[in-house]
């Protein structure tokens, strides 16, 4: 559990990137900053080791551990017109364009209607008959 105010501060940071940070990172980032203090120009002052932002803290952090690191989900994916924090542009369009389209459903008896204008049956011939003229408008055998 947080309960420092640094910690909380790179807690936030990784949320604010789109991370979720587990109990391990938390403990590494517990244990890196101990003892550290907050500047005034908003850096964090590790001791003996100089000052550093809350976002490249993060980004070493995660570079240190990305297995400790997953995508955060928030409750705004859930509507879909929010871009998810893990999805690029190009799938995000995506995803509004399929779900602005109507879904055709083929109806039980589909089978069924399509074998009523089958190549071998009377109203095929008398559809490529038709097309036949309609391709050559002289010979009207009507």
């Amino acid at each position: 559990m947080i309960t420092d105010p640094i910690e909380d501060l790179i807690a936030s940071e990784a949320v604010r990137q789109g991370l979720k940070m587990n109990a391990e990172a938390m403990r590494t980032a517990a244990t890196d900053l101990a003892g550290s203090a907050m500047t005034k120009d908003k850096l964090i002052h590790m001791p003996g080791k100089g000052s550093i932002s809350p976002r490249d803290y993060v980004n070493s952090l995660r570079d240190l551990m990305p297995t400790a690191f997953t995508p955060a989900v928030t409750d705004k994916t859930t509507d879909p017109d929010e871009r998810r924090t893990d999805e690029t542009l190009t799938t995000y369009m995506r995803r509004q364009i399929g779900a602005g389209r109507k879904q055709i459903l083929l109806s039980d008896d589909f089978d069924q209607v399509r074998s009523r204008y089958a190549a071998s049956t009377l109203t095929a011939k008398m559809m490529d008959e038709l097309a036949a003229s309609r391709r050559h408008p002289g010979n009207n055998n009507q």
